[in-house]
């Protein structure tokens, strides 16, 4: 039982030494790797805490799956290196475990940095492209697909599977398929949707209407208001999957939001200046330069304090 008085950070690190602990019992094995599931499941704060602990260990390439056969005995207790694999391998590959109903759960986190956009495939050949400091984690069950983009933007190739639906949750809204092609990007306070194959029925959280959406369309979910479906040109979906991004009448803050995956430092913005409309196209490697030419479309003033640009009313 967790002490009241302590913090996430402290529980995340409880949760993975309780995975070094060496164990010959599979079941206990599996009842930690459940425990910590749950855990994870109570919220983005206690996902975020375990992304912090994962940081930590300064993950460097996949590692080969968690979930192994017991071994009989152990030739020597864990070292902090072989802790540290076991951090990096949740954070990299999947974790398998029965859910509630005893079906098998393979679970996996993804965090990317800025500027890298990575290439995820499922093992039902569904594929997603992560963009840059983005984090979501998958969950799949023998009777659903489920992903919950916590931050960032994806974009998703869904492999056809009728009986078992395909699900994003943004926390602001759901996206529901059943084999398509679309683009989720999510932030605090609202989420955007857009197909380029098949269609989607996109639904806001605290509602039960839904609304479908097809190439050419995209919808806005905000938790509580209907959705906004507004039209998209094809081209501007997910367009850092090929190394560059473009704005046709969108509002500055969204376009920020995206430069800002792709730029090492920070970008503040004027909450003055966030509804103003750009329509530019950048490559990934100019979003410097792009940003400090803002000035030159839109009646904003941009300067840099070391790391951190700054976009401000003139």
């Amino acid at each position: 039982m967790p002490d009241r008085n302590e913090s996430l950070d402290d529980q995340a690190l409880r949760h993975f030494m309780a995975l070094r602990e060496p164990c010959a019992d599979s079941r206990e094995q599996l009842r930690r790797r459940h425990d910590l599931q749950r855990w994870l499941d109570q919220g983005p704060d206690y996902r975020q805490a375990w992304l912090r602990c994962e940081q930590q260990w300064q993950a460097i390439e996949p590692l080969s799956p968690l979930f192994q056969a017991p071994k009989p005995r152990y030739s020597k207790p864990w070292t902090v290196a072989t802790a540290a694999m076991v951090m990096l391998t949740l954070g990299l590959a999947w974790l398998l475990m029965p859910d509630d109903s005893g079906a098998i759960v393979n679970t996996r986190h993804v965090q990317t940095a800025k500027g890298y956009p990575q290439r995820v495939d499922l093992e039902d050949g569904t594929m997603l492209m992560i963009d840059g400091a983005s984090r979501l984690q998958v969950r799949y069950t023998s009777r659903k697909r489920s992903v919950a983009l916590i931050s960032g933007a994806a974009f998703f190739d869904v492999a056809h599977q009728p009986r078992r639906p395909f699900v994003v949750d943004t926390g602001q809204g759901q996206v529901r398929v059943l084999g398509t092609a679309f683009e989720v990007d999510a932030w605090p306070g609202g989420a955007r949707v857009a197909v380029t194959r098949g269609r989607v029925a996109v639904q806001s959280a605290g509602l039960n209407q839904s609304v479908e959406i097809v190439p050419g369309t995209a919808a806005s979910l905000a938790r509580g208001k209907a959705p906004d479906v507004q039209s998209q040109s094809a081209d501007g979906v997910a367009g850092w999957r090929t190394g560059q991004l473009s704005f046709e009448g969108a509002a500055l803050a969204e376009a920020v939001r995206a430069m800002g995956r792709h730029y090492r430092g920070t970008i503040q913005l004027s909450p003055v200046v966030a509804d103003l409309r750009l329509t530019m196209s950048i490559k990934l490697a100019a979003v410097e330069p792009a940003l400090m030419a803002l000035p030159e479309v839109l009646p904003v003033r941009v300067y840099r304090n070391h790391n951190t640009i700054f976009v401000e009313p003139r």
